[in-house]
């Protein structure tokens, strides 16, 4: 191979390594952007589901009575079951609020409920049975 064949292939190595490098570089400001975006994303979601617990605990709580909050003063009432079939109001002992369940709007969600009633009343039954 002749010197001046080498100068070519020399350069044209040098040519070569340096579009390499060029692209590594690329490569590796993309990853780092990437990378940024990829943490950015992590500590949202993470505060996302941090919120997203608290309202599953805030729920949790508020079910371990079954009840609901006042509208007007937020006020945690006690309610069964039976309170809302017996179709009477529901007051509020801190407001007074009065609350009625509309029976037309209500009446699937009140059909289930008379199951459910019923289902815990039977099981009662056959609790007491047991005990016996």
């Amino acid at each position: 191979m002749s010197k001046k064949d080498k100068e070519k292939t020399n350069k044209s190595i040098a040519k070569s390594l340096k579009k390499q490098w060029g692209k590594a570089k690329e490569l590796v400001g993309k990853t780092f952007k990437t990378k940024k975006y990829l943490l950015k994303q992590l500590a949202e979601e993470k505060k996302r589901l941090a919120e997203e617990q608290k309202k599953v605990e805030e729920m949790a709580y508020a079910q371990r009575t079954p009840g609901l909050t006042c509208p007007q003063c937020s006020y945690r009432m006690d309610i069964s079951i039976a309170m809302l079939l017996a179709g009477e109001p529901i007051v509020c002992t801190a407001c007074g609020l009065s609350l009625t369940v509309e029976k037309e709007k209500s009446e699937a969600c009140l059909t289930e409920l008379k199951k459910v009633n019923e289902a815990i009343e039977n099981v009662e039954v056959i609790k007491n049975n047991t005990q016996l």
